[in-house]
């Protein structure tokens, strides 16, 4: 039976930590004229938008919450833009991977926090866009809500599949999986390591998706 593979984008499938980075920065440095690290940011990438700035305007005392809609609006002009020249580096593995899946008949959907906007614009910057079934997009739903709607788009499409998959660079994917009752991968392509991927005990952490054929071993 086709299993459904649910995929994280950003650390997981490629890597635009510069051009997230710069683009923050420009937008808190807009809105509120200060340089926000970019230890600052990357501590908290992997977790939805919404959430992810509630955690910066905490760390650095910043008022006025109804202003986060501002700053991720600023981001995501900024990103675009950046499309022009950033490099969208695709991680180790993907490519081959996703196009065994989808030889062998399995379903893909992607997950991301990232708005929809800035999620398909990656993907299709990066040529990944057409190996996936679905998309779900977050920006303030939390990432297990985001995998649960995922589960329930790809069985209101009438799609049939035994296990679920989740494969993600971060704990909050792999809490995400967890709650959903999913089999879940790490991969240690983004800011974490395997040793500290491993403490949430997902099924499988790997060092990236080179390793791809131990996931289809245990799918």
């Amino acid at each position: 039976m086709k299993n459904l593979y649910l995929f994280d984008i950003d650390g997981t499938m490629v890597d635009m930590t510069s051009a997230h980075v710069k683009a923050y920065r420009l937008a808190y440095k807009k809105v509120f004229g200060i340089k926000v690290s970019r230890e600052a940011l990357i501590r908290e990438f992997g977790d939805v938008e919404k959430a992810m700035h509630e955690k910066i305007f905490h760390h650095y005392r910043i008022s006025g919450k109804h202003k986060i809609k501002l700053i991720i609006d600023l981001y995501t002009s900024s990103l675009i833009n950046s499309f022009k020249t950033a490099n969208v580096k695709v991680l180790p593995g993907v490519k081959k991977f996703l196009k065994n899946l989808k030889t062998n008949g399995q379903l893909l959907g992607a997950v991301t926090g990232n708005s929809k906007v800035v999620g398909q614009a990656i993907l299709k910057r990066a040529k990944l866009y057409n190996y996936f079934d679905f998309y779900i997009y977050g920006g303030i739903n939390k990432r297990a809500h985001i995998i649960r709607k995922a589960i329930v788009k790809a069985k209101n499409r009438k799609l049939k599949f035994g296990k679920v998959i989740v494969i993600g660079d971060a704990p909050f994917d792999i809490r995400a999986g967890k709650a959903n009752r999913a089999m879940t991968v790490a991969v240690a392509t983004g800011r974490y390591n395997v040793a500290e991927l491993k403490r949430e005990n997902p099924d499988l952490a790997l060092a990236s998706l080179g390793d791809y054929d131990r996931i289809l071993r245990i799918a």
